[in-house]
C-alpha cells in the first residue's frame, strides 16, 4: 500500500495482508489489525494495546476491502472507462469509479486496474479529499482459500490484555 500526500509531495510505502470471506474481513497493515462482519469494525493498534469497536460507515468498507467495491458499483459510483494497459507485463483495464453521492465521502474518485486475464482487482487508488491518495497494489490473491472463522473474526481472546473502547 501506498500513500501519497499530493500537497507535500510524500509518498511512503507499508506492507500488509488481508483477508476476505463472504460477510467478513481482515486487514493487517501500519501497525493496526482492522476485522470486520460488514456491520461493526474492531482495530486492535498494536502500540496502544488497544481495541476500538467502531459501526462500518461505508466509507471505511469500501476503504478497507476493495472488492465491496464490485458489489452495488453500478448503482453507487459513475463509471469511466480510461485504457487497456500493461504494467509488469500483466493486461490491464483500468476505470474511474465517481460517487453518485459525494458529500460524505472521504474520496472523490476512485481508479480501479482489473487483470484482464485473471479477472481479479490488480490495484486500487483512492483520490481523498483532504489531497491524501492510498494505492493497494495485491501482490498475492488466492482464490476461494478455505479461512478458518478464528482467522478472520474478531474475538475478545484475540488481544486479553488489551483496553476494549467501544465508539459506537
Amino acid at each position: 500500500m501506498y500513500i501519497e500526500n499530493l500537497q507535500s509531495g510524500q509518498r511512503d510505502q507499508y506492507t500488509g495482508s488481508a483477508m476476505y470471506k463472504p460477510g467478513y474481513y481482515k486487514l493487517d497493515i501500519m501497525g493496526q489489525v482492522v476485522f470486520s462482519d460488514g456491520k461493526t469494525n474492531w482495530t486492535y493498534l498494536k502500540d496502544a494495546e488497544e481495541v476500538n469497536i467502531t459501526d462500518n460507515s461505508d466509507n471505511e468498507a469500501v476503504m478497507a476491502d476493495p472488492k465491496s467495491l464490485l458489489k452495488d458499483y453500478k448503482s453507487k459510483f459513475k463509471v469511466k472507462y480510461i485504457a487497456d494497459k500493461f504494467e509488469k507485463n500483466r493486461p490491464l483495464v483500468e476505470i474511474d469509479l465517481i460517487p453518485k453521492t459525494i458529500e460524505n465521502k472521504k474520496y472523490s474518485k476512485i481508479t480501479v486496474k482489473i487483470d484482464k486475464t485473471k479477472k481479479q482487482i490488480y490495484s486500487v487508488r483512492y483520490v481523498g479529499k483532504d489531497g491524501v491518495s492510498y494505492l493497494i497494489e495485491i501482490y498475492t490473491f488466492s482464490e476461494n482459500p478455505s479461512i478458518p472463522d478464528s482467522q478472520i473474526k474478531y474475538s475478545d481472546a484475540l488481544f486479553p490484555d488489551a483496553e476494549v473502547i467501544d465508539m459506537r
